[in-house]
């Protein structure tokens, strides 16, 4: 039951974290609709996707999943640093105004030529590789906390091994290529120029 109910959460949470700043954009344009195909293909895969992710992390290596479903603002018994409140909370603004600019873009400023087939296509698949490496990383590292916090007390240590041994952040990198990937999909090139602001405060975190 428990799994269950973490997965209607994730999908609820998740799903609308990205139907609300696309759809409810997009609807409000005076040239744009809520029926949006590329954006409802989107949110319906990462949907599915969120659900298969944390059924299997729930199966492979369930306390990763309890510390990544904390919030990016921990309490101050965590001893989470202000400065990692600060580029965590602008972090998720970010991401955010990416969500609201892309369907600002496609349909009404259209500050560069559309995203052909073959690129959103490309978008696409590379948006659910950045999902996969996200699931990954976390399932492999049960430390990976959504805020800066002492583990000491649970025996946290570096890791080095597995998707870690390949790059130091895999879920810093699967995150970007994420938003890359989504908003080629749905006809961005202006959002992914300006993904380079998530870029940023990803190094700086």
């Amino acid at each position: 039951m428990r799994t269950i109910g973490l997965v209607l959460y994730g999908v609820f949470a998740s799903g609308s974290a990205l139907a609300l700043p696309l759809l409810l954009t997009a609807a409000l344009l005076p040239d744009g609709t809520w029926y949006w195909a590329q954006a409802l293909v989107a949110i319906g895969v990462f949907a599915v996707m969120q659900a298969v992710g944390i059924v299997v992390l729930m199966a492979v290596n369930p306390q990763s999943i309890e510390v990544r479903n904390q919030s990016i603002l921990s309490g101050e018994d965590k001893k989470q640093p202000l400065a990692d409140r600060i580029v965590s909370t602008f972090l998720v603004l970010t991401m955010f105004g990416l969500l609201v600019f892309t369907p600002i873009d496609v349909f009404e400023l259209r500050l560069m030529e559309p995203v052909c087939a073959t690129v959103a296509l490309f978008g696409g698949g590379l948006a659910i590789a950045g999902l996969v490496c996200t699931y990954v990383a976390v399932g492999q590292n049960e430390f990976a906390a959504p805020n800066v916090q002492d583990q000491s007390d649970q025996g946290q240590h570096v890791i080095d091994t597995g998707i870690y041994g390949i790059v130091r952040h895999p879920f810093y990198t699967g995150l970007l290529a994420f938003f890359v990937g989504l908003v080629l999909w749905l006809g961005s090139y202006p959002a992914v120029i300006a993904c380079g602001s998530l870029a940023f405060f990803l190094v700086v975190r």
